[in-house]
């Protein structure tokens, strides 16, 4: 192929030959090029900002970014890329697959929850961590206990069902009010308990220090699996000794 004269390879002829070899229904890659013998082509696209440049101003797709491409965007350039993708329409998984480059950039720098919220599971099929994920996200972890069973009762109950509520809401942060004992279902009554090593006092110490829960125990007749009875523990241990003896006997 001869050789062109200075000043040839001009951008607007740079961008005219690129298309013709395109419409051609060639593949505008450097490979291509190479193997078609396009070494000037070649040479003036590396001239004219490189196969990107030429394939941007030409509006042809390219899957391939040069390097840098999306962690040099700011946060309002990758929301802008991405909307203009109708990547916020598509599921995290689905997305980042088909441009794992910019779905990357996102989760690291932790925008990409402003472009695709996190789709979370029914709450019945919640793990622990996404039950508090959802929890936080959602801001119900500066919520009052009531204030939660008022507003998110299934969420509430899964958390109190499964043991989680305290992560989010610990019993710390629970202000003790009248009737706030009163209120409590059995689960939340013994889990108060335990978390407060109430288990580990006697009766008689309990009552003494905290009156009203030892009331509703007594009442609500939870107190047995709390804090068993002297009589139940005497039972307890008749029966142990028992089995012992009876392990012991049957070993000889």
């Amino acid at each position: 192929m001869a050789k062109k004269p200075n000043g040839y390879w001009t951008l607007k002829r740079t961008l005219e030959k690129s298309e013709d070899f395109v419409k051609n229904g060639y593949n505008l890659s450097r490979s291509k090029l190479k193997e078609l013998d396009e070494g000037g082509l070649i040479k003036a696209i590396q001239k004219n900002g490189g196969l990107y440049k030429i394939k941007e101003l030409l509006e042809i797709e390219d899957k391939r970014k040069p390097n840098g491409f999306y962690s040099k965007m700011t946060k309002e350039e990758w929301m802008a890329y991405g909307k203009e993708k109708n990547y916020d329409q598509l599921a995290r998984n689905k997305m980042g697959k088909i441009d794992r480059g910019y779905y990357k950039v996102g989760l690291k720098r932790k925008w990409i929850n402003d472009l695709i919220k996190i789709q979370w599971p029914g709450i019945a099929k919640f793990t622990e961590k996404e039950w508090l994920a959802y929890g936080k996200e959602n801001g119900y972890d500066k919520l009052t206990r009531n204030e939660l069973q008022e507003g998110s009762k299934s969420y509430y109950e899964k958390g109190l069902n499964e043991g989680w509520i305290n992560e989010l809401i610990p019993y710390s942060r629970v202000t003790v009010t009248r009737g706030f004992f009163k209120n409590m279902t059995k689960k939340e009554w013994l889990n108060y308990g335990k978390k407060n090593n109430l288990d580990k006092l006697n009766r008689e110490k309990l009552k003494d220090m905290k009156a009203r829960y030892y009331n509703i125990g007594i009442k609500q007749g939870w107190i047995n699996e709390l804090i068993p009875s002297k009589q139940m523990s005497n039972i307890k241990q008749a029966l142990d000794g028992m089995l012992n003896e009876y392990i012991q006997g049957d070993a000889k």
